[in-house]
Order: structure tokens, then sequence, then C-alpha cells
């Protein structure tokens, strides 16, 4: 002014010019910052600045979306907010969402004790085992036998996640598949060396075929002709032939060959009276040596009972059969009656 002057504070500064205090616009929020910027306070003045997580002048501020540069792990999910975000590991996984490892879930054992687990990046997955169905959590057996896996000539067995198939009696194989232990192509393929129809005739004593537990077979249940009705050979028979073919059986008794088993005596006939019997037994009162055997009447040696002359004989020994001697015996006893009667 003319002859006079005045002073005044310059922007940012209040006082009556002559002194002058800087205006703190941050506290007196005469500032123009953004709501998501800081105010600094500045001598004279102020400045604005956005916050982390916005970007812009600081009057003006817009949030940043972190989560298009992906700062959170491949496995993580992030999630931006208003100046900031945030990352987290996605199920199956653990860590603070910058890192992220895998869960083995499989470890706390979250299928049925009949499936099998299997872990997966960030997941697992249950399978129930074979034998059984289900979604893995829950297995139930499966009964297998229901549809007949095994052969027609089989029983089937349900087990727990399992069968088992086992031939009937009178079959063979692994139960899936059974054979008839009777099957044959050819005779010769049958114990009892019948085939008829594929299969083998059962074997019996008295069919005419010498079975593996038969001595002998001749066709019949007749005893007495050295092959008995149970198909074993008689005493004192021999009995041979081919085992596909009736056997032909011969008494031992009358071969002329002593059997001391069986026989006393073998004359090579089969007669009795000759001193040895039909069956090859020393008759009564014969006595037989040798083989063959040659049989001749056993003789007794006596005294004349009548010595003093009164019998009819001279005195000294005889020699007769004892048939003879017996009715020689009994005459000399009548004469002595007759001759005390006198």
């Amino acid at each position: 002014n003319a002859g006079s002057f005045a002073c005044a504070c310059k922007a940012g500064y209040s006082g009556n010019g002559v002194t002058c205090t800087d205006i703190d616009e941050c506290t007196a929020n005469t500032d123009n910052c953004s709501d998501d910027a800081t105010c600094t306070n500045n001598a004279g003045s102020f400045a604005c600045a956005c916050k982390p997580g916005y970007s812009g002048n600081g009057v003006t501020c817009a949030d940043i979306d972190e989560c298009a540069n992906n700062p959170c792990d491949a496995n993580a999910a992030c999630t931006n907010d208003a100046g900031t975000f945030t990352c987290a590991c996605k199920p199956g996984y653990s860590g603070n969402g910058v890192t992220c490892t895998d869960i083995d879930e499989c470890a706390d054992n979250p299928c049925d004790a009949n499936a099998t687990c299997t872990n997966n990046a960030g997941t697992h997955t249950c399978a129930c085992k074979p034998g059984y169905s289900g979604d893995g959590v829950t297995c139930t057996d499966v009964d297998e036998c229901a549809n007949n896996p095994c052969d027609a000539n089989a029983t089937c067995t349900n087990n727990a996640g399992t069968f088992t198939c086992a031939c009937k009696p009178g079959y063979s194989g692994d139960g899936v598949t059974c054979t008839n232990d009777k099957a044959c192509e050819s005779p010769s393929d049958c114990e009892s060396g019948v085939c008829t129809d594929g299969l083998c005739a059962d074997a019996r004593c008295g069919d005419q075929i010498v079975n593996a537990d038969e001595a002998c077979d001749d066709g019949n249940a007749d005893e007495g002709d050295g092959c008995a009705p149970d198909c074993t050979i008689e005493a004192g028979w021999s009995c041979a032939a081919d085992p596909s073919e009736a056997s032909i059986c011969t008494p031992l008794c009358g071969n002329g060959v002593l059997d001391a088993e069986t026989e006393t005596c073998d004359d090579t006939n089969l007669e009795s009276g000759d001193g040895c019997s039909a069956s090859c037994a020393i008759e009564d009162g014969w006595t037989c040596t040798g083989t063959p055997a040659n049989c001749s009447p056993i003789v007794e040696t006596f005294e004349d009972l009548d010595a003093g002359g009164g019998g009819g004989c001279a005195g000294g020994t005889t020699t007769l059969p004892i048939a003879a001697s017996l009715l020689v015996l009994l005459r000399l006893l009548a004469s002595r009656r007759r001759h005390a009667a006198r």
C-alpha cells in the first residue's frame, strides 16, 4: 500500500504475515486425498499417496487386483479384497496359500475296509476290492455263485470277497472245468476193461475181469470151483488168467506136488480110498511118503496070542493089515472061550 506494507502468510501457512505457522492439512482434514490414500503433511503443503493395494495419484485411488498376477500357489485360490488379497489352499492341500502341499487323505483310512484308497493330487479315490461292490466308502460282498461261475458238476462256495469251485465226487478238475472220472475213449482206459458211451463200466466181482482188488474172477458166485464168491482164491486152488479174461482155476491138490501148508499128501489124483483123500489128506490106516505120494496100509506086528498050540498058530509073529489083524484077534479070543468051556 502507499506509504505502508502488508504481510500475508503463504498458502499452507497461517498467521499475521509477520509470523506464519505451517498448516497441517492432513490433521485439519483440509486435504483432498482419497480415502484409500495416505496424507503426508509437508512445510506449507501436503502430499497424497495411494495406500498399498491401490493405484492412482493419491487424490484418486483405484483398487489393484493382485490376483491378476497369480501371487498364490497353483493349488490355492486367490481372493481379491479392497486394497489387498488372500490366498487359500484348495481342498486336498495344506499350507498358507502361497505354498500348498498335497494332503495324503489315505493316511486317515477314509475308505471301506474292503476297498483300496488311492491318493491323488489334492484328492483321493476309494475303489472296492475284487469280490465287493459299492462306492468304495461302503463295500458289500458280491455273491459270485449267483452267476454260476463253476462247472455244472461242481459246487460253488461264496466266501468274503471271493468264491471257490470244487468238483463233485466222481469228477476231477479245478472246479471251473470238471471231467467225469469214468470218462474213457477205449476199453484200455478202464480198470473194468469196458468203455460204453464214453464212460467206464463199474468193476465188480463176477464180471469175468480180474480187477486190481481181485485175486480171481471166474464169472460166477459159486463156491468150490477155486474162485470164491468174493473173488478170492480158495484154499487148495490156483487161478490164472489174463486180467481181461475169466479166471481159470485148477486144484492144487492132485498135482503130485506136496503143499505143506494145505496138504499132507498128493498122489496126483483126487480119489479117496487109496490112502490120500480127494482133499490131499492121509486117510486113516494109511501111510504116505514121497512126491508124488506113495501110500500103503499101516500093518502091525503082534505075538501069537495062543503060542501054547491051541490057537492055530505055530508061534512067532505075523504081519497083517490092521483090519485083518483085528479079525484074527477076535477069532483067537473066541477060540480061548471055547477051550475054557471044555
